[in-house]
């Protein structure tokens, strides 16, 4: 497999990937640690327990 080099990035920053249809998207993220990566899923339950526990109030 081909060495990846990351570009710096600042230590709080949010990464897009963008591109077509087998352009390596999924592939790249794989090699993220589980910890960095933010899943809309897990974000909406989140957004939806805390809307949620403030409109109890």
């Amino acid at each position: 497999m081909t060495k990846l080099i990351y570009p710096p990035m600042p230590e709080h920053s949010l990464v897009v990937l963008l591109g077509p249809s087998g352009a390596g998207k999924s592939t790249l993220a794989a090699t993220w640690p589980a910890s960095q990566i933010l899943y809309l899923d897990a974000l909406r339950e989140r957004s939806v327990t805390t809307s949620l526990s403030s409109s109890a109030c």
